[in-house]
């Protein structure tokens, strides 16, 4: 799911463990995925070197009453450098606004 790059990082677990403990209770609805909120696409001679999105989910609710959106940072494709492929960042906001997030943007 992420990147080698992120999840090589040295407080990676630590990051994880703090995301879980923010995001409170189990899913019981969400919205559809919203759509892609950004993304570049590189090609060279006909064929993607670099292909990257940013989807967003929104109207996560839990048992515990609470309200989230997530969005995650991806590269899909990354020719030049493999470790970036995968989950660079991902972000949980609360609907107070309130953000924790695992990993960062890689360009």
């Amino acid at each position: 799911m992420f990147c080698n790059t992120t999840r090589s990082a040295p407080d990676f677990n630590e990051q994880i463990e703090e995301v879980m403990k923010f995001f409170d209770g189990k899913v019981t609805e969400h919205d559809s995925l919203v759509g892609i909120s950004g993304g570049s696409r590189a090609v060279d001679d006909g064929k993607t070197t670099k292909l990257t999105i940013t989807p967003k989910i929104t109207g996560i609710v839990t048992d515990a009453g609470k309200k989230y959106e997530i969005m995650f940072y991806s590269h899909l494709i990354n020719s030049e450098d493999k470790d970036k492929v995968g989950i660079s960042e991902l972000s949980i906001t609360t609907d107070d606004r309130a953000e924790c997030i695992v990993g960062k943007y890689i360009r």
